[in-house]
Formats: C-alpha cells, sequence, structure tokens
C-alpha cells in the first residue's frame, strides 16, 4: 500500500472549483487513520502561492509540533499560521474536493490545478506557477542534494 504522496498530476477545476485528488493520493489518504474520504487544505504558511494537502497522520504531527516545540513563542499567533487557516474538504464518490475560494484566489487556480507530492503532504499548484517555480528552484535543489550526499559520505 502506497503511504507516500509521489508523482505529479495536472487535473481540470470545473466552474464550482472541484477536482479530482490524484487516484495515488487517495489510495495514501484511504490508508491514514482518522475520518475516512477526508482531506485538509491550507495556504502555504510561509506565504508561497500554493495550497497544502495532507491527511490525518500529517495534521496531527502538526499539532505535536506546535505543543510541544519550547520555542514557539506566541503560540497562540503560530498556532493560527499553522492550524487556523486548514479547510477541511471531503472527497466525494468521485474522488473530487471542492477547493475552496479563498484558496483557490491564493494560490491563483483557474481552470486546472498540478498536484505534486510531497511524501508527507502534497501541494496544489497553478499549472504556470508550478512550472515557473520548479525551472527557478531545480538547480538550487540538485545542488542541496550532492551537499548532503556529499556530507553523508563524509560522515560513514
Amino acid at each position: 500500500m502506497l503511504r507516500r504522496f509521489t508523482s505529479t498530476v495536472t487535473n481540470r477545476v470545473d466552474a464550482k472549483g472541484r477536482v479530482s485528488i490524484p487516484s495515488s493520493f487517495r489510495k495514501v489518504l484511504a490508508a491514514e487513520e482518522g475520518e475516512e474520504n477526508l482531506v485538509y487544505l491550507r495556504p502555504n504558511p510561509m506565504g508561497e502561492p500554493v495550497i497544502e494537502g495532507f491527511g490525518q497522520s500529517f495534521l496531527d504531527r502538526l499539532a505535536e509540533f506546535a505543543d510541544e516545540d519550547p520555542t514557539f513563542g506566541d503560540y497562540d499567533s503560530v498556532g493560527d499560521l499553522l492550524a487556523g487557516s486548514i479547510h477541511p474538504a471531503q472527497v466525494d464518490e468521485a474522488g473530487r474536493i471542492v477547493l475552496p475560494r479563498d484558496l483557490r484566489i491564493v494560490a491563483d487556480i483557474g481552470e486546472e490545478a498540478t498536484f505534486v507530492g510531497q511524501f508527507t503532504k502534497f501541494a496544489i499548484w497553478n499549472p504556470a506557477a508550478y512550472a515557473a517555480w520548479k525551472a527557478e528552484n531545480d538547480e538550487a535543489s540538485r545542488a542541496r542534494l550532492r551537499a548532503l550526499q556529499a556530507a553523508r559520505r563524509g560522515a560513514s
């Protein structure tokens, strides 16, 4: 059974804001504990123009992180940033969710949405914005991976 969100898929968004979650993502969500057919959506907390989607286990980790990290300082404002903007979304029998209007505005989602797996969560992008972000960030990501690999080889 798949336990991680992987792959990139672009799907159509209908006039009501409904979009199909990729079937491989639905399998990951179905394996989660918690309410069946539910996904959680929020704007990226760092202000990127993207929607984050996740299941119950990621939500539980967010709560643990917020509850246990003494460096948060102002618990209420961080809690608001991490949890206050979360939208639970019901997955219908066709595998669709309704993307809330405020999240579609934040991510500039129009007629299509690109789902990008990020292992424990997934991102929902405007396809053109994702292509631009990817072009800008891929080489820096490769450089970070090379540095990480070199550091691991040096530590062994």
